[in-house]
């Protein structure tokens, strides 16, 4: 997880919003689907923030949630594989 989550970082630094949203797309159905509800909105809010890249504040402010949920969903003993 944490590595897909590594790639739509450097995907988002190169200003690659299409890969942005698809790989947060593919987060948020695979974490739906796992139950985690917190990962999953966090994950389509940047899917939906990377349709809009001329407003980079807030596809940073979405990044940076998706990966508090990333973490915090980490801690607990359930796993995703959003490499679906």
């Amino acid at each position: 997880m944490v590595y897909y989550v590594d790639q739509i970082v450097e995907e988002a630094q190169q200003d690659h919003w299409e890969n942005v949203e698809r790989m947060s797309k593919v987060i948020a159905d695979e974490s739906q689907r796992s139950g985690y509800s917190d990962l999953c909105e966090a994950a389509t809010r940047l899917s939906r923030a990377a349709k809009r890249p001329d407003d980079k504040h807030a596809v940073g402010r979405s990044l940076i949630k998706l990966i508090g949920a990333v973490g915090r969903t980490g801690r607990t003993k359930k796993c995703i594989n959003p490499m679906v």
